[in-house]
């Protein structure tokens, strides 16, 4: 991972697959998922989904539900980042893992505007978790409704829903508190929380972590920082920032649309 974050693709490749020869079946069950992340690195969005895909058939099989259902949720949003919201509501109500497909399928349904079947989404999930508690069910709704105020490029909406969330030191809620604050004008703060994203993104401490990272959100963080550079006049910055992104894509076609928008956007500075 830290060969993948340095931009030593090869070198990334060579050790995981060492850790693949050395590890347990159940352990060699996440090789997918720690190769849809360096795909994210390398800005293959497409790519990472479907490895995320190849690990939920697989953790399914060993009937790992809440792992494979923790990853369905991390492709789904990066099927939301390329506009493809309605065939990821589609694969994740395919999914059968014990109801751990229900989180996603509620997020999916709230993006689609959708709130009363996602709101039988959620209780069908934790009327049979009796264990989870009312603000874990809080949680839940606010990150989708903020999600879906960005997407409707509500910024003040977005910042009422995150207010109702817990300071959580996470690089995908940080990395919403940095678009919502972006929305509002707030640049100050977005700049902090983009850069918090970057940093959070690099948390290495245990397994599960390293299994959940999402190098989208700090891979996105860079160009978002190139707006708020560009809003505040700091041209120099603004460049760096939007090609420093844009160099995780240079040999990729994805569709994600930030990636045109950053090469214009250096095209329009450096006139």
């Amino acid at each position: 991972m830290v060969y993948s974050d340095q931009n030593k693709a090869e070198m990334a490749k060579t050790a995981l697959a060492q850790f693949s020869a050395k590890a347990g079946a159940l352990n060699r069950l996440y090789v997918p998922v720690f190769d849809a992340e360096f795909a994210q690195s390398r800005g293959d969005v497409e790519g990472a989904i479907a490895s995320y895909r190849t690990a939920i058939k697989g953790l399914t099989g060993a009937k790992q539900y809440e792992v494979a259902g923790n990853i369905l949720m991390r492709a789904s949003e990066l099927s939301v980042l390329l506009g493809q919201t309605a065939s990821a509501l589609s694969y994740a109500q395919q999914q059968k893992l014990d109801g751990e497909e229900l989180p996603t399928v509620a997020f999916l349904q709230t993006l689609q505007a959708n709130e009363v079947a996602a709101e039988q989404s959620r209780q069908k999930y934790f009327s049979a978790r009796p264990w989870l508690s009312q603000a874990a069910q809080n949680l839940g709704r606010a990150h989708d409704a903020a999600w879906l105020a960005i997407e409707h490029g509500d910024g003040q909406g977005a910042e009422s829903q995150m207010a109702r969330l817990p300071n959580l030191q996470r690089s995908n809620i940080l990395f919403l508190r940095g678009r919502a604050h972006l929305l509002t004008g707030d640049l100050a703060a977005a700049e902090a929380d983009f850069k918090g994203t970057q940093s959070w993104d690099r948390n290495l401490e245990n397994f599960r972590v390293m299994t959940l990272r999402v190098p989208v959100w700090s891979v996105l963080a860079e160009f978002y920082l190139g707006q708020v550079f560009e809003k505040q006049g700091k041209r120099d910055q603004a460049i760096n920032e939007y090609q420093e992104f844009l160099s995780h894509f240079e040999s990729s076609h994805t569709k994600l649309p930030q990636v045109e928008q950053a090469r214009a956007a250096v095209t329009n500075l450096m006139k």
